[in-house]
C-alpha cells in the first residue's frame, strides 16, 4: 500500500487514464488521442511499473489460481491493491479469461456482452475470445449492447493491468458486465459461464467494496470509521471464503454495504458453488488510508481463489522437490513448527505440486519402517501435505518413538501421492499391488497401500483380513455389505539409500 506521499506524484496520470473498450480497427479507427488516458504507451507503462513495482510482497499461494477479485478504482488508488493478485498469476497456464464487472453507467437486467472482436487500450489490442461471447448472446440472459460495454471503467480498467501481467501472451477476453439480477437470475447467468471454465481459464471479478459517505448516500456509522468499513467488509469475505452464497445475500440485504460488484462476486461463487476452492485475501486496504480522508473513501481488496486441476503423475523435478521439502522438514524442524514460505524457497512449485491430493509420508531406517502417516482424503495441497506428514511420521506415529536429530542421517524418505478414492461393489476388483485398500465401517476404518501386498506376500483374502483386523473389525468384514471398500493408486517414489 502506498503512502500519501508516494501516490501524489502519480495522481494526474493515473487519475485520467480511464481506458475504453473498442471495436477491432477493421470496424473502427482507434483513437489515438483523448482526454481518459495517456496518449503515449511508454507513460503508461511506466505508471503501471510503478503500481506492480509498489504492490504487496507475493505471499506463496498454494493451489492453482482459478479466479480472482480485484478493485477497479483509478490506479493512483486502487491499483496497487489489483497488482498485488494479478503478480501471483501463473501466466502459462491461462488460455481464456472471463472478466466480469457490474454496469456503472447503465441500467439492465441480466448480463451483458459486446459483438467487438477485439479491445484496444494505448498498449495494444486483446482478442475478445468471440465463439464464447456468441453462444452467451443466445441465452435470454444476455443482451448484445455495444455502447453500454464501451464505456465501463469496471471492464476498461483491468485491460491495461492484463496486458502488462500476460504480455505478448496475453490470451483472448470474454468481458461480461453484469447488471439486475436476482438469486435465478444469478444462479443461471454462472451456470451459463460456467461451461466455459476449464482448467486453463481465469475468472477475473471486478470489485471495489464499501464506499462511504455521504456522495455514496451511506453514512452507517460517524464513529471509528476505519475499523468499522473494514469489520463490513471482513464480514463479506467471510461470506466469500465460506462459499455461503445465502449468508451473502442476507447480509446484503440487512446491512446494505456498498460494494459495486455484489452481483458478479455471488455469480463467481455459484460458479465454484460444486468445486472445492480456498479463498485468499492478498491485500485490502481504504482510499482514506491515502487521502487521510475517511468522510469519503472506498475500500479494496485482492482476492485470490485457489483450486486443484486434474490429477496426474509427477513429473520426475517434481518428486525432487517433494524430496527436498520432506528432507528439510526433518533437518530443521523437527523442535517448531515449520514456516512453508522458507521450507519451500527456492523450489519451483508448479500448479501440480499445489493440488489437493491424498499422501503418505513414509521413513525408513535401511530396511525397517521407522514411521508412515498420511491423508487420504488428500485436504491439502501437495506441498503443505508433504510438509506436514513428514513431521508426523517422524514425531506422531504411535509404533515408533520420536526421531531423533542422530537419526536424521540414517532416514530414507519415500512419498506416495494418491489418485481419488473410487468406491467399490466387490472386494475382487482389487488388484493386488496396484490398489490401494480402504476399508470402512461406521466409525471404524483402516487403508492399506498397494506394496502391502507385495512386500508381504499375502493373497487377496489375507490382505483384505488383516486390514479388517486392523481397523478393528471381524476377519471377515469385508465380505458384508455394510461394510465399504474403496482402492486408489499410488505414485511412489523416494530417496535412495
Amino acid at each position: 500500500m502506498g503512502t500519501k506521499g508516494k501516490t501524489g506524484s502519480l495522481f494526474f496520470l493515473l487519475a485520467v487514464c480511464g481506458m475504453f473498450l473498442a471495436p477491432a480497427p477493421s470496424q473502427r479507427e482507434y483513437l489515438k488521442t483523448g482526454p481518459w488516458y495517456p496518449a503515449d504507451p511508454g507513460e503508461l507503462r511506466k505508471l503501471l511499473n510503478q503500481v506492480f513495482r509498489s504492490s504487496a510482497p507475493a505471499p506463496r499461494i498454494f493451489g492453482e489460481i482459478r479466479a480472482i477479485i480485484v478493485p477497479h478504482a483509478g490506479y493512483a488508488y486502487s491499483g496497487v491493491c489489483a497488482a498485488s493478485a494479478y503478480r501471483l498469476l501463473a501466466v502459462e497456464q491461462v488460455d481464456r479469461i472471463i472478466l466480469l464487472g457490474p454496469g456503472h453507467r447503465s441500467y439492465f437486467q441480466g448480463a451483458c456482452v459486446s459483438s467487438y472482436e477485439h479491445n484496444t487500450t494505448p498498449l495494444g489490442s486483446i482478442p475478445v475470445d468471440i465463439a464464447v461471447t456468441r453462444e452467451l448472446a443466445k441465452s435470454d440472459l444476455f443482451m448484445v449492447n455495444n455502447r453500454t460495454m464501451q464505456y465501463e471503467h469496471s471492464l476498461e480498467n483491468h485491460l491495461p493491468l492484463l496486458q502488462y501481467r500476460f504480455g505478448d501472451r496475453i490470451p483472448p477476453v470474454v468481458p461480461v458486465l453484469i447488471g439486475q439480477a436476482n438469486t435465478d437470475q444469478i444462479r443461471e447467468i454462472a451456470r451459463v459461464l460456467r461451461s466455459w471454465v476449464d482448467q486453463r481459464t481465469l475468472v477475473v471479478v471486478s470489485s471495489d467494496f464499501t464506499h462511504y459517505g455521504p456522495r455514496f448516500s451511506y453514512v452507517p456509522f460517524r464513529d471509528s470509521i476505519p475499523a468499522r468499513i473494514r469489520a463490513l467488509d471482513m464480514e463479506v469475505i467471510s461470506f466469500i471464503r465460506k462459499g455461503d452464497i445465502p449468508g451473502l445475500i442476507r447480509y446484503q440485504q440487512e446491512k446494505k454495504p456498498t460494494i459495486c460488484g455484489i452481483r458478479p462476486i455471488l455469480v463467481l461463487m455459484e460458479m465454484f458453488a460444486d468445486r472445492e476452492v480456498q479463498v485468499h485475501l492478498v491485500d485490502y486496504f481504504n482510499s482514506g488510508d491515502i487521502t487521510g480522508d475517511y468522510g469519503h473513501c472506498v475500500s479494496y481488496a485482492s482476492i485470490v481463489v485457489t483450486g486443484s486441476q486434474k490429477t496426474g503423475p509427477l513429473k520426475p523435478e517434481e518428486q525432487q522437490a517433494l524430496l527436498q521439502i520432506s528432507r528439510r522438514v526433518l533437518g530443521r524442524y523437527l523442535d517448531r513448527p515449520p514456516d512453508p514460505e522458507k521450507v519451500t524457497a527456492g523450489l519451483s512449485i508448479t500448479p501440480r505440486l499445489r493440488q489437493k491430493r491424498g499422501i503418505f509420508v513414509t521413513l525408513r531406517k535401511g530396511r525397517h519402517l521407522r514411521g508412515c502417516i498420511g491423508d487420504l482424503e488428500g485436504r491439502d495441497p501437495l506441498v503443505l501435505g508433504v510438509i506436514r506428514k513428514t513431521r508426523d511420521a517422524a514425531l506422531r506415529d504411535p509404533r515408533f518413538p520420536p526421531v531423533t536429530e542422530g537419526d536424521i542421517a540414517d532416514i530414507q524418505v519415500e512419498i506416495s501421492v494418491l489418485t481419488p478414492l473410487e468406491k467399490i461393489e466387490h472386494y475382487g476388483k482389487i488388484r493386488l499391488g496396484t490398489d490401494g485398500v480402504l476399508i470402512r465401517r461406521g466409525s471404524r476404518r483402516a487403508v492399506f497401500l498397494p506394496q502391502v501386498a507385495t512386500e508381504t506376500g499375502w493373497d487377496l483374502e489375507q490382505l483384505l483380513s488383516r486390514l479388517c483386523l486392523k481397523g478393528g473389525l471381524e476377519p471377515e468384514a469385508y465380505r458384508d455389505k455394510g461394510t465399504a471398500l474403496f482402492i486408489f493408486q499410488v505414485q511412489k517414489f523416494g530417496e535412495t539409500e
